[in-house]
């Protein structure tokens, strides 16, 4: 809830609304409710795989390559 903006939980949420994860909140957190939350996970393979599932599809594999070949292009681009 410190970071600039609260973009870290503005990040969590969205993953967690794609089914990708699940979100526990700093005051929230304790031994029991990660060992809760970890065995909930590890004992119900579907879910897990729903989330893994989830996650692959939020990913962009080739970010990096369309990044640069955006900044690129803009370097080239006489009008910048």
């Amino acid at each position: 809830p410190f970071a600039a903006a609260d973009h870290q939980t503005k990040n969590a949420e969205a993953s967690v609304r794609a089914g990708a994860s699940v979100m526990v909140r700093d005051g929230e957190l304790s031994g029991e409710r990660l060992q809760r939350e970890l065995s909930g996970l590890v004992n119900d393979r579907a879910r897990l795989e729903a989330m893994r599932q989830s996650a692959l599809a939020l990913g962009h594999p080739r970010a990096t390559e369309a990044i640069v070949s955006c900044l690129k292009a803009c370097l080239n681009d006489s009008s910048v």
